[in-house]
């Protein structure tokens, strides 16, 4: 399925050749799975700072891709109003607390086209 010889496929197996970013994709086409979860397995670090982290962004990245369009521009539209590690504007860091956000009802909402009140 790949067109690959067997010389090939030994290669990477074995570590002797690297795969290329496009058969890299090219493989997760094949297999029906993202890149995610053919990279997390062996380089959990990518996601972060410990397990715990790196496992909650992975999980997450899972969740998300079963979600359709319209529930994704509503989750990306309440995480936008959530503070992040970076500085804020007046030069302070980040504290870990979150500002009150609007409610996700209301982002749903809004990633529909619709007012607080229902119109469009």
């Amino acid at each position: 399925m790949l067109g690959l010889s067997d010389q090939v496929y030994n290669r990477y197996e074995n570590a002797v050749s690297r795969l290329t970013v496009g058969r890299l994709l090219h493989i997760c086409e094949v297999l029906s799975i993202s890149p995610e979860e053919i990279l997390f397995p062996v380089a959990p670090h990518l996601w972060g700072e410990d397990q715990v982290e790196a496992e909650t962004r992975m999980a997450i990245i899972e969740k998300l891709a079963s979600f359709d369009g319209l529930t994704l521009q509503a989750i990306l539209s309440f995480l936008h109003h959530l503070k992040t590690k970076e500085i804020d504007e007046d030069g302070s860091g980040y504290d870990g607390a979150a500002p009150a956000a609007p409610s996700f009802s209301a982002a749903v909402q809004v990633a529909n086209g619709s007012d607080i009140h229902g119109g469009k």
